[in-house]
Formats: C-alpha cells, structure tokens, sequence
C-alpha cells in the first residue's frame, strides 16, 4: 500500500467522517493560495503656498508664489533683500518676499473653498465664500468695488494645493 501525506490523510478522514464512512470517498486537496498585499495610493499633502495670482479662468489659476513673512524674520528678510537699513522697522510688520518672478500653473477645483475680503453693509470688512464662477469674474475685475483689495493680475491669495490642484484660496489682507 502506498504511503498518504499527513494532509491527505487528514483530508482523506474529514470527508470520510461527513459521509458518515460510507463506500463514497471524496478526496479534499489543498488549494493553492496566493496573497496580494494592496498598497494604499499615497497622495500629495496638501500644502498651503502665499502667492499673487496672476491670471485665473473657470479651469485653471495662474500664480506666482512668493513668502510673507512677519516680525523679526519679516525684518530681517527686508534688510537681507536691501529693502531695509539697519535700525529700520517695517510700517505694518510684514513683508513680502518675492525675489524671482515665477508662475506657476495649477488646476482650480470647481468644489473649492473660495473666500474673498467683501464689504459689509456698513462698509465693515466680511470674508465672503464664492463659488468658483464668482472667483473668477471677481479676480478678473467684476464688480470690483464690493471687495477689497482686489487687484487683477495680482491679489495676494493663500492657495491649498493638493498636488497641482488648487482645492481652496482665501484673499490675503494686506493693510
């Protein structure tokens, strides 16, 4: 008689016990398995990047990035980029650091979070939410005495980007 592997054997028992040991023997062979291991898509962090936007449409933004910076640092940096002498303070305790003029392209997200400086009706200032169509007819100069600080090829804007996606962007006050 042949020798049977303990599996079979096993496997040979656990049938032969569910068909109560009667003259039918169905035969159980291990299958082969195989294990896929799915790795999670990792996306980009968003970021958030100080920019002035220079040109915007119902499908992308135009930017250029640049870095505000406040207190010593702010000073620091002025005096650094000669925009400062020593001894100098900045007149509203911020300064902007552009020193190479880029633009940078990125898609605008039609479910964003928009939020522009509007006026109140007491002339007070408001953060105002927009859809994605009212941004872009704001930022290209539409009914531009409702907001502040509206400048057409260049607000001060804090973009969150995820990937090259712009997700949202709330107008930077600037004194």
């Amino acid at each position: 008689m042949k020798a049977v592997r303990p599996m079979r054997a096993l496997a040979l028992a656990l049938a032969l016990a569910a068909c109560g040991g009667g003259g039918s023997v169905t035969t159980t062979l291990p299958i082969a398995t195989t294990t896929s291991t799915t790795v999670a898509g990792t996306t980009a962090p968003e970021i958030e990047q100080f920019a002035f936007v220079r040109a915007i449409d119902e499908s992308e933004i135009r930017f250029d990035p640049a870095t505000m910076l406040t207190g010593e640092e702010a000073v620091e940096a002025a005096q650094n980029d000669g925009v400062l002498a020593e001894g100098e303070t900045l007149p509203n305790d911020y300064y902007i650091s552009n020193p190479d003029v880029e633009e940078t392209v990125a898609t605008l997200a039609s479910d964003g979070t928009y939020v522009i400086i509007g006026f109140d009706r007491y002339g007070g200032l408001i953060d105002r939410q927009l859809a994605r169509e009212e941004l872009v007819a704001v930022l290209n100069g539409a009914d531009i005495d409702a907001f502040y600080g509206i400048v057409p090829g260049g607000t001060p804007m804090i973009l969150t980007l995820n990937g090259e996606t712009v997700v949202a962007a709330r107008q930077q006050y600037l004194p």
